[in-house]
């Protein structure tokens, strides 16, 4: 049996949730067989079933009654470790049974809530969408409170954006997310995500208010963990979306424009890349004359890079940097050249615009200050993170391409 994504997610949940407070009468014997199933499912042996479960008339307190499902829930994560996303649905589903006959109608038990997400998770990673958000919508109407129910309504928000296209239910569950779960991580990554919907769904006015409430819904959770230092990535995303609108709407009448460029990096991202590059090409047509034109000019390159026509991003690379030697975007640009050099086996020009590369980011991290009568000092300039990187990877090439010289030399 084959290990599936899904079970690093499997094991969160499992560590996530809260241990029972009080164990029933017959948990030893659950426990003994949990084992027994963990290590027959680890031989790739389906796990015998269980004999000793208490029956309802058995459980006579609430904590009781929690921790029958606790160790249902525990024994269907056992034996299904292992096991096809389908074929554990149908598991967890026999298990959310016999849980709601063990415990029914308690609005308090975090494991009638779990098991509906896993299922839900589940039917997703089989490809049942629409099985998969009945599950997710369930999990919420039932237990609106439970740890797991701002996940189901995220993903139910992402299998509409990504899976079926449908941007108006999309930007309602992610809506949803913000509202009632404000409190939680999801939040703020569920508002970056619709932020993204409206982008896709040409929903100009929601652009910019989603992109704002990203950022504050992010900081505020990360404020509460006490972490007043260093955004998260939802958080950097929204951020860097906000200054690429505010950096290129100059000489455009609206934000069309920018967002439709915004659209053709969402495009990318899914591998869309004809879609892409129609949003490209038309913004270069026509605003050519826009700081927004040289963006769109080196995203035409990556669309080509990425569909692996290479001489063609290699020309466009070129043509870039001749028409936009001022662009914030040429160390990118003269970097991403360098790297289709060197697979053409041009190395010496490839180890050229590494060079060049360098230079041109140590002299972006300094910049000089006047001050006084004709004096001045020097001022390192922190870099941006992502032009951080690219110098420690464009370093690492040239001692790369050094290295493989002096092999030639040596043969």
């Amino acid at each position: 049996m084959k290990t599936r994504t899904w079970t690093p997610l499997l094991l969160a949940i499992a560590a996530a949730l809260p241990a029972a407070a009080a164990e029933p009468r017959a948990n030893q014997e659950i426990q003994a067989q949990q084992e027994q199933g963990a290590q027959a499912g680890q031989g790739g042996q389906p796990a015998p079933r269980r004999e000793a479960e208490p029956s309802p008339r058995e459980l006579r307190t609430p904590e009781e009654r929690r921790a029958a499902t606790r160790a249902v829930y525990n024994g269907a994560y056992q034996r299904n470790l292992f096991n096809e996303p389908a074929a554990a649905e149908r598991e967890f589903a026999a298990a959310q049974e016999r849980m709601e006959q063990l415990n029914p109608r308690d609005d308090g038990d975090t494991y009638q809530g779990a098991v509906l997400f896993q299922r839900g998770y589940l039917l997703k990673e089989a490809g049942d969408f629409d099985g998969a958000l009945k599950r997710f919508e369930e999990l919420v109407k039932r237990y609106p409170r439970n740890p797991y129910a701002d996940d189901a309504l995220y993903h139910s928000g992402y299998i509409y954006q990504y899976q079926k296209k449908d941007y108006a239910r999309a930007a309602e569950a992610y809506t949803r997310v913000a509202e009632m779960y404000a409190d939680r991580e999801t939040a703020g990554k569920a508002m970056w995500e619709n932020a993204q919907v409206a982008v896709m769904a040409n929903d100009d006015a929601n652009v910019n208010p989603r992109l704002t409430q990203a950022v504050v819904l992010n900081r505020n959770d990360r404020y509460s963990r006490g972490n007043t230092t260093v955004p998260n990535f939802y958080e950097t995303q929204a951020r860097q979306q906000q200054d690429f609108i505010d950096n290129n709407k100059a000489g455009l009448t609206s934000q069309r424009p920018v967002n439709q460029y915004l659209q053709a990096e969402n495009f990318m991202r899914q591998g869309r890349l004809v879609e892409a590059e129609g949003n490209l090409q038309k913004i270069a047509s026509q605003f050519p004359q826009a700081k927004l034109a040289a963006a769109a000019a080196f995203g035409l390159a990556e669309c080509r890079r990425r569909a692996g026509k290479l001489d063609e991003a290699m020309k466009l690379y070129e043509d870039f940097l001749t028409r936009y030697p001022d662009s914030e975007l040429v160390p990118k640009a003269r970097f991403m050249l360098a790297e289709l050099k060197r697979i053409a086996g041009l190395d010496a020009e490839a180890r050229e615009h590494y060079a060049r590369v360098k230079r041109q980011l140590q002299e972006m991290s300094r910049k000089v200050e006047y001050y006084g009568k004709g004096g001045s000092r020097i001022v390192e300039v922190e870099l941006s993170a992502d032009l951080e990187r690219l110098k420690q990877v464009t370093e690492a090439r040239l001692r790369e391409v050094a290295a493989e010289q002096q092999k030639q030399i040596g043969k």
